[in-house]
Parts: structure tokens; C-alpha cells; sequence
């Protein structure tokens, strides 16, 4: 099944009987914790003009380090589909300059890429269709790598492509 190749590919374990009750029990209380909130969603929040450039430069050290470490993790293993995953965060990480000076008001009153309103909504267009596409990719890789029994043979020419296709996307 699924679990066994994503043990094999990741070098992970299947999950057991306690990490299935586990995220139950987080997907629980996620659900509780909305139900609680939900009474405030139409309620208007003062504009905060340091949420964007806070949550996207956190955003972006996050998915650099996640990149980084599946690069790693890719080097060592050479799963293509690992290569995948690691390209889908590396656009991420390379969308998200581009994500921020395009935002109107945060460094320059139409953003610094001189776009207008569609500049930031096209950009995040990409960027939210790009990674799940990544994510998609990295799935059927992984199952083609388990039947098949895929590696890279060049690693670090492989890991060149993985950066080319992301900065082209």
C-alpha cells in the first residue's frame, strides 16, 4: 500500500494504531477550536500592515529549511520523488520575494514591482496552484519509485535540474 512505499522512500515507519488516534484527536479538537471561533468570523479586524511581511519572511525561512532538508535527505536516499517535493518548496522559496514586493503599501505605495492589483493576485495564483501540482508530482513519483525501484544515479546534477525548475516555474 501507500504506507510502504512511503517507508521505503522516506525511511519513515507506518503509522500505528496511537499515531492514528493521535491525529483523530487532533483533527478533533482542530474542529472544537473552529466551532469556537467561528461566532468571530465576521467581526473586522484594524488593517495590521506588519502581518504580511512578518508571516511570509517566516514563511520563507521555513520552506528554505524544509528544502534544504529534503535536499539532504534526497543526496542520501536519491529518491527522485524526495527531488520532487524539495523543488515544490524551493518555488515557494523563490516566489515569495517576488510575492512581497509585488504587495501594494509594504514597500512602495503599488509595491516595488510597479503591478497592480492583479500583480498580487496573480503571483499567489501561482504560487498556491504550484505547490500542490509539486505536491501531486512528488505522489506519483513515489509510487512509480516504489513499483519500479527508481534512484538518481547524479545526485548533484539532479539536484541543479530540481533548482532550474523551480526558478522557472
Amino acid at each position: 500500500g501507500a504506507g510502504d512505499a512511503s517507508a521505503t522512500i522516506a525511511g519513515a515507519a507506518s503509522a500505528g494504531r496511537w499515531d492514528r488516534l493521535l491525529a483523530a484527536a487532533f483533527v478533533a479538537l482542530s474542529f472544537l477550536g473552529l466551532a469556537a471561533i467561528a461566532p468571530f468570523a465576521r467581526q473586522h479586524l484594524a488593517p495590521l500592515a506588519q502581518f504580511v511581511p512578518a508571516y511570509e519572511s517566516a514563511l520563507w525561512v521555513c520552506d528554505l529549511a524544509t528544502a534544504l532538508l529534503l535536499l539532504g535527505q534526497f543526496h542520501r536516499s536519491r529518491s527522485p520523488s524526495l527531488l520532487v517535493l524539495s523543488a515544490g518548496y524551493l518555488m515557494s522559496t523563490l516566489i515569495i520575494p517576488p510575492h512581497m514586493a509585488a504587495f501594494p503599501g509594504l514597500f512602495a505605495p503599488k509595491g516595488l514591482l510597479g503591478g497592480n492589483g492583479q500583480t498580487i493576485a496573480w503571483l499567489y495564483v501561482l504560487w498556491h496552484t504550484g505547490f500542490p501540482l509539486f505536491v501531486l508530482a512528488h505522489s506519483l513519483t513515489a509510487r512509480l519509485e516504489a513499483r519500479r525501484g527508481w534512484t538518481v544515479r547524479r545526485p548533484g546534477q539532479a539536484i541543479w535540474v530540481a533548482v532550474a525548475v523551480a526558478a522557472a516555474y
